[in-house]
């Protein structure tokens, strides 16, 4: 299916940002720009076709993000997940913003094991948890964990002791 060709190629590692010493650097900049582009283009037509009113939806594919770093701005927010399974095992958060702002998780399962939350905003703000599997419980790092995840919700698992984020518009000044 295309969507698995498009995942195995977010799955390959980007090249590393070129060297400001070398001579050909115009022209690697230019190529290391133009692959990130063709990444992020690639995340924002997942997110189109998962957004409910998808005219062209894939609610309920599976999707294997293993081991991507998110470090670019991604837009999950109003995507529906009611079956099927999606992989972020091993992703890293390092940079960038990934939204998931009023997603429905309904069916399926999202698992997070060996995820790497440790500099970029995650967010679940306003989303839905209402039978999905959504496992976050087997992370590597939380040193930066996702905003607006509920204490509790049917399905939802978080890391030992560590429950939600603060919200910080009750936080004492």
């Amino acid at each position: 299916m295309c969507i698995d060709v498009l995942c195995a190629y977010l799955r390959m590692p980007p090249a590393p940002e070129p060297d400001s010493n070398a001579a050909d650097t115009a022209d690697a900049r230019t190529a290391w720009r133009s692959m990130g582009e063709v990444r992020a283009t690639i995340l924002r037509l997942i997110t189109v076709h998962l957004k409910a009113d998808a005219p062209i939806p894939w609610h309920g594919v599976d999707l294997d993000f293993t081991g991507i770093a998110f470090a670019t701005d991604v837009d999950f927010s109003y995507t529906v997940f009611p079956a099927g399974a999606v992989r972020f095992d091993r992703a890293g958060f390092p940079a960038g913003s990934v939204r998931s702002d009023s997603a429905v998780f309904s069916g399926g399962m999202v698992s997070f094991y060996a995820a790497e939350f440790s500099g970029g905003t995650v967010s679940f703000d306003e989303a839905e948890f209402t039978g999905a599997e959504v496992d976050l419980s087997r992370v590597v790092s939380w040193s930066v964990p996702p905003a607006g995840l509920p204490g509790q919700a049917p399905g939802l698992k978080l890391p030992p002791s560590a429950g939600p984020p603060p919200d910080p518009s009750t936080s004492a000044p």
